[in-house]
Order: structure tokens, then C-alpha cells, then sequence
């Protein structure tokens, strides 16, 4: 198990995420599949590091 734990973290990396609001659906995808950091709302997209 611990062999599949290690492999699947290494296959994981973090993300800077520019997210326009007609796709703010994806937000919740990322808190649903990965570990979101932060999150930031600016007037232009939701900003998303993951």
C-alpha cells in the first residue's frame, strides 16, 4: 500500500489556476479530486491554486 501511496504523490502536482466564471463548475471539481490551497475572486477569474 504504501508502494501505490508513493506513486500516486508523485504523480501529483500543485497548480496555478486561472478559471473563468462561466466554468466556475470546475472549482468545485477541484475541491471534489484534489486539495485546493487558496482560492481568489477577481473580477476577470477565480484564481485557484491547487
Amino acid at each position: 500500500m504504501d508502494k501505490i501511496t508513493e506513486t500516486i504523490k508523485s504523480l501529483v502536482s500543485e497548480m496555478h489556476l486561472a478559471i473563468p466564471y462561466s466554468r466556475s463548475d470546475l472549482v468545485a471539481q477541484c475541491y471534489e479530486w484534489g486539495r485546493v490551497l487558496s482560492v481568489d475572486y477577481q473580477a476577470e477569474a477565480i484564481l485557484v491554486h491547487a
